[in-house]
């Protein structure tokens, strides 16, 4: 697996959500596009598609914070060698391998879609129509973070340190007050510091269409609800068997 697997796979496993690769990508609640693995690939949206909804406001916001193979600490002396910094803030993070990362985000709120029972059967109809794909799937819930940093190593061993330009005693990650810099970095890191408006995390859904289905061709025993991943050897089975059939007719 490369870096952006590793990334997206342990945040899918730690919080249940999908994780937008890379991380300041553009997506939007009511997108529409497949799934490429764990990455999404937008191809239109609902309101391209002539599909209303409504978005269910959050009433409260959450934090997620997560590191996988990385060890932070922090280091009060980082900025000691800047001219008119003094001993500043500072904070090193060290990752063990490519595909280890650093994920804070905060002051996020979770929108979804209001009504998805009435979008469902408004898409089923759409698909026993042969006007939706059955592999296109629909951001349903999407994560807006008020400040992210997120911090994913790309080759083995890199670290980075970083100081904090404002006059505070310790880092926080996501403060974006504190002015964060890079002072000194080995190997290559995909890096966001304390970025606004990001979209790091989502939900999808999109309709199942079983195997009998897809044998058969019966579109009208579809289902739609949330997004769940399908096994690769499922898929190479099932295109084994489909791919002679179509080439028979």
């Amino acid at each position: 697996m490369g870096p952006g697997d590793f990334y997206t796979t342990k945040i899918a496993e730690r919080f249940g959500y999908l994780a937008n690769w890379l991380p300041n990508s553009p997506i939007n609640l009511g997108d529409v596009g497949i799934m490429e693995g764990r990455y999404f690939k937008q191809l239109s949206s609902l309101a391209q598609l002539q599909l209303s909804f409504v978005p269910r406001i959050p009433q409260k916001s959450a934090n997620f914070s997560y590191s996988w193979e990385a060890d932070i600490a922090s280091d009060s002396s980082v900025g000691a060698n800047i001219p008119g910094m003094g001993a500043a803030a500072g904070l090193n993070v060290k990752f063990n391998n490519a595909g280890a990362f650093v994920f804070e985000i905060t002051d996020c709120t979770i929108t979804d879609i209001e009504d998805k029972l009435s979008l469902g059967h408004e898409i089923k109809k759409l698909f026993e129509a042969k006007k939706w794909e059955p592999e296109w799937v629909v951001i349903d819930t999407i994560v807006a973070a008020g400040s992210s940093t997120i911090l994913v190593s790309t080759t083995n061993n890199s670290e980075i340190q970083l100081s904090a330009s404002g006059d505070v005693s310790k880092i926080n990650l996501t403060d974006v007050s504190a002015g964060l810099k890079i002072k000194y970095q080995t190997g290559e890191i995909t890096r966001i510091l304390a970025d606004k408006g990001l979209f790091p995390m989502f939900k999808t859904s999109k309709i199942k269409w079983s195997f009998l289905n897809r044998l058969t061709r019966n579109r009208g025993g579809a289902r739609y609800g949330g997004h769940v991943e399908e096994r690769v050897v499922r898929d190479y089975t099932e295109k084994e068997i489909w791919e002679p059939i179509l080439k028979s007719e």
